[in-house]
Protein backbone atom coordinates (compact mmCIF):
# COMPACT_ATOMS: atom_id res chain seq x y z
CA UNK A 1 0.00 0.00 0.00
CA UNK A 2 1.26 3.62 -0.97
CA UNK A 3 2.11 5.46 2.09
CA UNK A 4 0.91 8.84 2.90
CA UNK A 5 2.79 11.63 4.33
CA UNK A 6 0.62 12.52 7.09
CA UNK A 7 -0.34 10.58 10.33
CA UNK A 8 -2.69 7.74 9.73
CA UNK A 9 -3.67 6.55 13.17
CA UNK A 10 -0.12 6.15 14.42
CA UNK A 11 -0.41 2.82 13.65
CA UNK A 12 4.05 2.09 14.11
CA UNK A 13 5.44 2.89 17.40
CA UNK A 14 9.00 4.76 16.15
CA UNK A 15 9.99 6.02 19.60
CA UNK A 16 9.24 2.62 21.79
CA UNK A 17 11.81 2.07 24.26
CA UNK A 18 12.58 -1.65 22.82
CA UNK A 19 16.15 -1.64 21.12
CA UNK A 20 16.87 -1.68 17.77
CA UNK A 21 16.99 -5.02 15.81
CA UNK A 22 18.76 -6.72 13.46
CA UNK A 23 16.16 -8.94 11.52
CA UNK A 24 17.54 -11.83 9.44
CA UNK A 25 16.38 -12.33 6.08
CA UNK A 26 13.52 -15.16 5.74
CA UNK A 27 13.53 -15.34 2.14
CA UNK A 28 16.72 -16.83 -0.27
CA UNK A 29 15.34 -14.63 -2.73
CA UNK A 30 17.66 -11.22 -4.07
CA UNK A 31 15.69 -8.61 -3.40
CA UNK A 32 16.14 -7.26 -6.85
CA UNK A 33 14.15 -10.08 -8.38
CA UNK A 34 11.34 -8.72 -6.37
CA UNK A 35 8.11 -7.57 -8.36
CA UNK A 36 6.27 -4.98 -6.70
CA UNK A 37 2.47 -4.54 -7.12
CA UNK A 38 1.53 -1.53 -6.41
CA UNK A 39 -1.40 -0.29 -6.34
CA UNK A 40 -2.78 2.56 -8.43
CA UNK A 41 -4.88 5.79 -7.77
CA UNK A 42 -8.47 6.35 -8.89
CA UNK A 43 -9.53 9.55 -10.71
CA UNK A 44 -13.72 8.78 -10.42
CA UNK A 45 -14.22 12.15 -11.91
CA UNK A 46 -12.29 11.28 -15.04
CA UNK A 47 -14.23 8.18 -15.50
CA UNK A 48 -17.56 9.99 -14.43
CA UNK A 49 -16.99 11.93 -17.42
CA UNK A 50 -16.86 9.42 -19.55
CA UNK A 51 -19.76 7.86 -18.93
CA UNK A 52 -19.10 5.53 -16.56
CA UNK A 53 -20.03 6.24 -13.14
CA UNK A 54 -18.64 3.55 -10.30
CA UNK A 55 -18.91 5.67 -7.16
CA UNK A 56 -22.32 4.86 -6.35
CA UNK A 57 -20.77 1.32 -6.42
CA UNK A 58 -17.47 2.55 -3.91
CA UNK A 59 -19.08 6.03 -2.38
CA UNK A 60 -20.63 4.61 0.48
CA UNK A 61 -18.01 2.12 2.50
CA UNK A 62 -15.27 4.79 3.99
CA UNK A 63 -12.96 4.08 1.59
CA UNK A 64 -12.14 8.24 1.17
CA UNK A 65 -8.78 8.04 3.08
CA UNK A 66 -7.97 4.70 1.36
CA UNK A 67 -7.88 6.15 -2.13
CA UNK A 68 -6.15 9.20 -1.18
CA UNK A 69 -2.88 7.47 0.16
CA UNK A 70 -2.90 5.77 -3.22
CA UNK A 71 -1.63 9.13 -4.47
CA UNK A 72 1.12 9.07 -1.58
CA UNK A 73 4.74 8.25 -2.69
CA UNK A 74 5.80 4.25 -3.03
CA UNK A 75 9.19 3.43 -1.21
CA UNK A 76 10.51 1.08 -3.54
CA UNK A 77 13.80 -0.29 -1.76
CA UNK A 78 12.28 -0.48 1.59
CA UNK A 79 8.68 -2.45 0.84
CA UNK A 80 11.98 -4.73 -0.60
CA UNK A 81 13.39 -4.72 2.46
CA UNK A 82 10.17 -5.51 4.19
CA UNK A 83 9.42 -8.76 2.04
CA UNK A 84 12.35 -10.24 1.95
CA UNK A 85 12.48 -9.90 6.28
CA UNK A 86 9.01 -10.95 6.64
CA UNK A 87 7.65 -13.50 8.52
CA UNK A 88 3.42 -14.93 9.04
CA UNK A 89 2.33 -15.27 12.44
CA UNK A 90 -0.58 -17.12 12.66
CA UNK A 91 -2.23 -19.68 14.28
CA UNK A 92 -0.23 -22.65 13.37
CA UNK A 93 2.52 -20.94 14.43
CA UNK A 94 1.22 -19.82 17.89
CA UNK A 95 0.67 -23.65 18.35
CA UNK A 96 4.30 -24.81 17.86
CA UNK A 97 5.03 -21.93 20.40
CA UNK A 98 3.42 -23.93 22.98
CA UNK A 99 4.47 -27.55 21.48
CA UNK A 100 8.07 -26.12 22.18
CA UNK A 101 7.31 -24.89 25.39
CA UNK A 102 5.53 -28.47 26.41
CA UNK A 103 8.51 -30.32 25.26
CA UNK A 104 10.89 -28.04 26.84
CA UNK A 105 8.79 -28.28 30.19
CA UNK A 106 6.57 -31.36 30.50
CA UNK A 107 4.52 -29.69 33.66
CA UNK A 108 3.14 -26.96 31.27
CA UNK A 109 1.09 -29.40 28.82
CA UNK A 110 -2.57 -28.05 29.27
CA UNK A 111 -2.11 -24.19 30.44
CA UNK A 112 -2.81 -21.35 29.21
CA UNK A 113 -0.61 -19.31 27.21
CA UNK A 114 -0.49 -16.81 29.50
CA UNK A 115 0.75 -19.08 31.71
CA UNK A 116 3.63 -20.31 29.74
CA UNK A 117 4.48 -16.98 29.79
CA UNK A 118 3.33 -16.67 25.99
CA UNK A 119 1.23 -13.89 24.98
CA UNK A 120 -2.38 -14.24 23.58
CA UNK A 121 -3.22 -15.08 20.23
CA UNK A 122 -5.22 -12.42 19.08
CA UNK A 123 -5.05 -12.37 15.01
CA UNK A 124 -2.71 -13.44 12.51
CA UNK A 125 0.39 -10.49 11.95
CA UNK A 126 2.94 -10.09 9.29
CA UNK A 127 6.19 -9.28 11.70
CA UNK A 128 9.40 -7.79 10.45
CA UNK A 129 12.14 -5.04 11.32
CA UNK A 130 12.58 -2.18 9.11
CA UNK A 131 15.59 -0.10 9.45
CA UNK A 132 16.32 -2.06 12.60
CA UNK A 133 12.81 -0.63 13.91
CA UNK A 134 10.46 -3.79 14.59
CA UNK A 135 6.96 -3.36 13.02
CA UNK A 136 3.68 -5.67 12.90
CA UNK A 137 1.08 -5.55 10.72
CA UNK A 138 -2.43 -6.46 11.49
CA UNK A 139 -5.56 -6.57 9.82
CA UNK A 140 -6.85 -3.90 12.66
CA UNK A 141 -3.67 -1.73 11.70
CA UNK A 142 -5.06 -1.69 8.29
CA UNK A 143 -8.63 -0.54 9.44
CA UNK A 144 -6.76 1.75 11.64
CA UNK A 145 -5.25 3.50 8.79
CA UNK A 146 -6.83 3.23 6.03
CA UNK A 147 -9.89 4.40 8.68
CA UNK A 148 -12.57 2.28 6.76
CA UNK A 149 -15.04 -0.37 8.20
CA UNK A 150 -13.87 -3.24 9.57
CA UNK A 151 -16.38 -5.97 9.01
CA UNK A 152 -18.36 -7.44 6.59
CA UNK A 153 -18.26 -9.80 3.49
CA UNK A 154 -14.97 -11.65 3.07
CA UNK A 155 -14.76 -15.14 0.62
CA UNK A 156 -11.75 -16.63 -0.56
CA UNK A 157 -10.61 -19.76 -2.29
CA UNK A 158 -14.29 -20.04 -3.67
CA UNK A 159 -14.94 -23.56 -4.83
CA UNK A 160 -16.85 -24.50 -8.39
CA UNK A 161 -19.43 -25.98 -6.69
CA UNK A 162 -20.08 -22.98 -4.26
CA UNK A 163 -23.67 -21.34 -3.54
CA UNK A 164 -22.08 -18.08 -4.95
CA UNK A 165 -21.56 -19.00 -8.44
CA UNK A 166 -24.65 -19.10 -9.81
CA UNK A 167 -25.86 -15.58 -8.06
CA UNK A 168 -22.18 -14.60 -9.50
CA UNK A 169 -23.52 -15.88 -12.71
CA UNK A 170 -26.32 -14.14 -12.78
CA UNK A 171 -24.80 -10.82 -12.06
CA UNK A 172 -21.88 -11.07 -14.46
CA UNK A 173 -22.78 -13.36 -17.24
CA UNK A 174 -26.57 -13.22 -17.69
CA UNK A 175 -28.04 -12.35 -20.83
CA UNK A 176 -24.38 -11.89 -22.08
CA UNK A 177 -22.97 -13.53 -25.44
CA UNK A 178 -19.94 -14.72 -23.44
CA UNK A 179 -17.89 -15.35 -20.48
CA UNK A 180 -15.38 -12.87 -21.42
CA UNK A 181 -14.41 -9.48 -20.10
CA UNK A 182 -14.99 -7.52 -23.02
CA UNK A 183 -18.59 -8.71 -22.83
CA UNK A 184 -19.30 -7.11 -19.56
CA UNK A 185 -21.06 -3.94 -18.92
CA UNK A 186 -18.99 -1.10 -19.00
CA UNK A 187 -19.16 -0.38 -15.33
CA UNK A 188 -18.41 -4.19 -14.55
CA UNK A 189 -15.25 -3.66 -16.60
CA UNK A 190 -14.15 -0.30 -14.46
CA UNK A 191 -15.45 -2.22 -10.75
CA UNK A 192 -12.94 -5.18 -12.39
CA UNK A 193 -9.92 -3.08 -13.28
CA UNK A 194 -10.66 -1.43 -9.51
CA UNK A 195 -10.38 -4.76 -7.49
CA UNK A 196 -7.51 -6.60 -9.61
CA UNK A 197 -5.16 -2.68 -9.14
CA UNK A 198 -6.35 -1.78 -5.56
CA UNK A 199 -8.06 -4.51 -3.58
CA UNK A 200 -7.01 -8.04 -4.68
CA UNK A 201 -3.62 -6.95 -6.74
CA UNK A 202 -2.27 -10.04 -9.47
CA UNK A 203 0.50 -9.86 -11.71
CA UNK A 204 0.49 -10.97 -15.06
CA UNK A 205 -2.63 -11.11 -17.53
CA UNK A 206 -5.33 -8.93 -16.03
CA UNK A 207 -7.75 -10.01 -18.05
CA UNK A 208 -7.78 -13.67 -16.22
CA UNK A 209 -10.68 -13.84 -13.03
CA UNK A 210 -10.51 -15.91 -10.17
CA UNK A 211 -13.71 -16.81 -8.50
CA UNK A 212 -12.13 -14.98 -5.48
CA UNK A 213 -12.72 -11.85 -8.25
CA UNK A 214 -15.89 -12.36 -9.46
CA UNK A 215 -17.47 -12.96 -5.99
CA UNK A 216 -15.82 -9.46 -4.63
CA UNK A 217 -17.44 -8.01 -8.11
CA UNK A 218 -20.59 -9.38 -7.22
CA UNK A 219 -20.03 -7.91 -3.83
CA UNK A 220 -19.46 -4.24 -5.38
CA UNK A 221 -22.06 -4.55 -8.15
CA UNK A 222 -25.00 -5.12 -5.52
CA UNK A 223 -23.29 -3.43 -2.80
CA UNK A 224 -23.17 -5.64 0.19
CA UNK A 225 -21.17 -4.38 3.50
CA UNK A 226 -17.19 -5.70 2.24
CA UNK A 227 -14.30 -6.54 4.86
CA UNK A 228 -11.87 -4.55 2.59
CA UNK A 229 -9.15 -4.46 5.26
CA UNK A 230 -9.55 -8.35 5.83
CA UNK A 231 -8.86 -8.80 1.73
CA UNK A 232 -6.05 -6.54 1.56
CA UNK A 233 -4.12 -7.73 4.42
CA UNK A 234 -4.76 -11.38 2.90
CA UNK A 235 -3.06 -10.28 -0.51
CA UNK A 236 -0.59 -8.93 1.33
Amino acid sequence: MAESSSNQGNTMEVYSRESLIIKPRTTVMDKKELTLLIESAVDFESTKRNGIDVLPYIGTKDLDCYFEMLHGPTYRELVKDFWIRAEVYDRDVAELEERQKVAKNSRLKGNTREEMGLPEFKEVEVRLAVKEIRVTITKEMLAKSARCTNYGMFEINVKKDSHWMEKVYKTLYEGRPTYKTCDMKNEQRVLRKLILERFMPKDGDTNYRSRDHNLFLHFLIHNYMIDFPKYMFNYL
